[in-house]
């Protein structure tokens, strides 16, 4: 529906200017509604007294607000300021006999007939009065009257004005376009272009239509034309008819027919029945602002061209997967179902109604670009649990920064529909390797899987394994019949997994990408790396370097790989040991450190062999460089302090110049034969610890 161009499109705004034609407001409006349009001025209301036998009270119903006694004349209240398009609603308790009756529509009495009337007396003000007896009485709502001073738009209810409402469609070659009239007195139009939405006043009697346009992105389109703010050629030949499913607009010497959307994703009386509904539906807090799913699918119906929820939401992910931490222990297992979105910046959060009663909202997300990434992600210890995510239509909503939502189905079954992924329980495993295997650098690995042994709904198999920002993988169909792949491993600590999966890829009916995932996977970690014995030495802890001339460093780190403090730059760690105690002298490439600040030294024992205990040396330094120098016992996790155990305090050290030695007892490493050596040092930055400072790249196997 194409605007006269004539006509200036001033600048808009999202609140809603009063309506203040004469014209308009010359007469009582019978179930009237009060709707705020300016948030920044006040809202005052003023009783005018009571001609009525009865005794009442108003009440502000929004907030169950006791105003004043109708007996009180010339009483003031400010109730203060409201977002735009608040609906005001006022209650009057009849306290004779325990009656409540409301501004608006008749609905919400319990006679079902209106109660109060509204008409216009000055400029942004309004009086209202009310009728206190069941059936409405003689109908003059003069029982108890009131004013309201403050910017509102004031919107009909009556029953006769029900035939505007519904959904209204065109569709010629060139503008197809969707029309939906809310019982609220909202009307939202959408078309190729944009959107516009407002209130809208109209007379079934007469035709006579203005509206009062709130938002507006579809340049000449729409329905401003009707706004007296907008047009100055507003006239008593401005009409709408309403014809049965037909609609006329007349607009000067302008007339553009158009019907009821009768079909496609939605059947006429669906749609009607969702617009009758719309305050539980679409408006559930009663704020007057109705979501535009009504206009979008309408428009959906005619051109399918405009607001997908695909121009929002690209892809999403669903996981389903048993992961075993060890091949040889089925108890040693985690269950965890994941979702994973990416969608525009238009999104402000999601929420995912699952088949099994779980419902999930996700508020936090990772920018990229223009697009957010969104991320759902649970471990559980049991299988069971995840049976509240269920098989079936997954129900994912969209909520956007303008208030509205919008949805769509994924349905977690095979790509025929006829039954649900099943879940892959089995435990995949290399024949090759175990887990914990040491391995000498510079050869290729070959892992091997027996094929027979794949879990038999199993379509695809795959192998990873990552060392810092190292990765390899590879992915294959079972129906390869491949049973081996090579990796050209370098010297580190590999985290490699195994896994078998079935993973389907394609488009749901609101045209997304959906990615549907069921897999079981074993965790392994190969350590590749030389083998080191720690020299025999027994070492003065003096500050003096010169017991350590004949010994070589075990590891050696390049100086200059820390940003700021050449004092946390490690360069060589020294081991050394005799038969009572273990020996470390720590290199550093300068002395400069963050004053006022917190320093950390970190060195890891990780054992090679599985069920080994892991240490670790903390060597703090507080804001004055004085140290602190602990042992911990950290193999419950060694990635969560709170789970290290405190062995030993106050070792015995010497710090000197670049350099700082330190002992203790070699009991606590003779348990074992073989441990990998990592450190990690970082500062705090306003007492707040940052991932700031050095870490090893190499690793190296040590036998103590």
């Amino acid at each position: 529906m194409c605007k006269k161009r004539i006509f200036t499109i001033i600048a808009l705004t999202l609140l809603i200017p009063s309506i203040t034609s004469s014209s308009v407001y010359a007469d009582h409006i019978v179930g009237g509604s009060f709707f705020v349009n300016d948030a920044n001025t006040d809202i005052i209301i003023t009783s005018l007294g009571s001609d009525a036998g009865f005794n009442h009270d108003l009440y502000f119903d929004n907030t169950n607000l006791f105003l004043f006694n109708s007996r009180s004349v010339g009483e003031q209240i400010t109730l203060g300021n409201f977002p735009a398009g608040t609906e005001l609603i006022f209650r009057l308790k009849v306290l004779d006999n325990g009656e409540s009756y409301f501004t608006g529509s008749n609905e919400r009495n319990v006679d079902g007939v209106i109660h109060a009337s509204i008409r216009n007396t000055a400029p942004d003000t309004w009086e209202f009065g009310f009728e206190d007896m069941n059936g409405g009485g003689d109908k003059d709502y003069n029982d108890c009257m009131f004013r309201l001073t403050g910017k509102v738009s004031v919107l009909s209810n009556t029953s006769a004005n029900i035939a505007i409402i519904g959904a209204w469609g065109g569709s010629t070659s060139s503008e197809p376009f969707s029309l939906v009239f809310y019982s609220n007195g909202y009307y939202v139009y959408a078309d190729e272009i944009g959107v516009e939405h407002g209130t809208y006043i109209w007379d079934s009697s007469t035709g006579k239509f203005n509206t009062n346009v709130v938002m507006d992105s579809n340049g000449d389109h729409g329905l401003s034309f009707f706004d007296p703010k907008i047009s100055d050629k507003l006239s008593e030949n401005n009409t709408v008819i309403v014809n049965g499913d037909n609609i006329t607009f007349n607009y000067n010497d302008e007339t553009i027919i158009t019907n009821r959307v009768a079909s496609g994703l939605y059947t006429k009386e669906q749609i009607n029945q969702a617009i009758q509904k719309e305050r539980v539906k679409y408006d559930p807090d009663g704020d007057g602002i109705v979501d535009l799913k009504v206009a979008i699918h309408a428009l959906q119906t005619i051109s399918g061209k405009i607001n997908k929820i695909s121009d929002h939401l690209h892809d999403i992910s669903i996981e389903k997967c048993v992961d075993y931490e060890s091949s040889e222990n089925t108890n040693d297992n985690e269950y965890e179902f994941s979702i994973e979105l990416r969608t525009d910046n238009f999104v402000q959060y999601v929420t995912v109604n699952c088949p099994g009663g779980k419902f999930i909202e996700i508020r936090d997300y990772d920018d990229e670009n223009s697009d957010r990434f969104w991320e759902y992600d649970c471990k559980h210890n049991k299988i069971d649990d995840l049976l509240q995510y269920g098989d079936g239509s997954y129900m994912i909503e969209l909520h956007y920064s303008n208030g509205y939502s919008e949805s769509t189905v994924i349905n977690y079954f095979n790509s025929d529909q006829s039954s649900p992924l099943p879940l892959i329980t089995s435990i995949p495993k290399f024949i090759s390797h175990d887990d914990y295997e040491l391995l000498s650098p510079d050869e290729p690995v070959t892992f091997t899987w027996d094929i027979n042994s794949i879990d038999e709904n199993a379509k695809i198999v795959a192998i990873s394994c990552e060392c810092g920002d190292k990765e390899y993988e590879k992915m294959y169909e079972v129906t390869d019949n491949i049973s081996s792949q090579t990796f050209n491993l370098s010297n580190g600590i590999w985290e490699c997994y195994f896994a078998q999966a079935i993973l389907l890829e394609g488009k749901n009916t609101d045209n997304i990408n959906f990615e549907l995932i069921t897999y079981s996977e074993t965790d392994y970690q190969i350590i590749v790396s030389e083998s080191t014995n720690i020299p025999e030495a027994s070492i003065s802890i003096d500050g003096s370097n010169e017991d350590w001339k004949n010994i070589n460093p075990i590891l050696s780190d390049p100086s200059g790989d820390v940003d700021l403090y050449d004092g946390i730059d490690i360069t060589k760690v020294y081991l050394a040991k005799n038969n009572n105690s273990m020996f470390l002298r720590l290199d550093k490439a300068g002395m400069t450190l963050p004053t006022g600040e917190y320093k950390n030294n970190w060195l890891y024992f990780m054992p090679v062999e599985k069920g080994g205990k892991a240490y670790a040396i903390e060597i703090f330094l507080f804001e004055t460089n004085v140290p602190r120098i602990r042992l911990f016992d950290i193999s419950v996790d060694p990635y969560d302090y709170d789970q290290y155990i405190q062995l030993l305090e106050g070792l015995n050290y010497s710090v000197n110049m670049q350099t700082i030695e330190l002992s203790w007892p070699i009991s606590y490493f003779s348990e074992f034969s073989s441990y990998s050596l990592k450190f990690f040092t970082h500062y705090t930055i306003n007492k707040d610890w940052k991932d700031n400072g050095d870490i090893n790249d190499n690793t190296i196997v040590i036998n103590p």
